[in-house]
């Protein structure tokens, strides 16, 4: 006999997102569930309905970061909660959000892609609230643990340097940029860093020649 929670499953596989919601609304009368599991799937199904209360999402995924007895959910509750906070605009909160599911994922020894991609967009935040050492830290760490998301992460790290002047910085990152993408990467998507990142670095060395030329004080 198929579960209420089956069920629910199932519409949301299917991406029947209303029907899940009911059926899971309905799990919460019952007995036996893991809350912060049940939570999750609820702020999920919501999150994906047209015009949803955008504050019920939120309190959803941070009661699956509080209450769920599984490791990936608590860090995916975090993480959900910082991507909507982050398309709301609200960097503050976002930032946060994105940092518990990192501060999670390492507690449980977590190094897995939702891992990865929380530290790609806990960076973007840190860019989006003007801290740009703290976020081209992260990038780095970004490129060290995920080669699907090092060109971005590499291309976002040279913005940030150049946001506070540190242009030698930027230049050594741009020398790093690799000629040929790494599998699985968008090649289209990749031809597009690489080619925006040789036009900065020989932006780089040439406002970086010129520096030079002024200080020696040659014509």
């Amino acid at each position: 006999m198929t579960t209420l929670f089956e069920s629910a499953l199932r519409h949301e596989i299917a991406g029947e997102y209303e029907k899940a919601l009911d059926y899971l609304r309905q799990c919460q009368s019952e007995l036996g569930h893991d809350r912060g599991d049940l939570a999750f799937h609820l702020g999920w199904c919501l999150e994906n309905i047209a015009a949803s209360d955008r504050a019920l999402v939120l309190r959803y995924y941070e009661q699956a970061t509080a209450e769920s007895s599984s490791d990936i959910t608590r860090v995916n509750g975090a993480f959900r909660a910082g991507w909507v906070l982050m398309q709301d605009r609200d960097h503050e909160k976002a930032e946060a959000a994105f940092r518990k599911a990192i501060d999670l994922a390492e507690q449980s020894h977590l190094n897995n892609e939702l891992y990865h991609t929380a530290l790609f967009w806990h960076a973007v935040c840190l860019e989006n609230r003007g801290q740009y050492l703290d976020a081209a830290q992260r990038h780095r760490l970004v490129q060290q643990l995920a080669p699907l998301l090092a060109p971005e992460s590499r291309y976002r790290e040279i913005i940030c340097h150049n946001q506070v002047g540190r242009y030698d910085e930027a230049l050594a990152v741009c020398r790093t940029f690799p000629a040929q993408a790494p599998a699985g990467f968008d090649p289209r998507r990749f031809a597009e860093l690489y080619d925006v990142t040789k036009k900065e670095e020989a932006l780089l060395v040439q406002c970086l020649g010129e520096d030079t030329v002024a200080e020696g004080g040659n014509p």
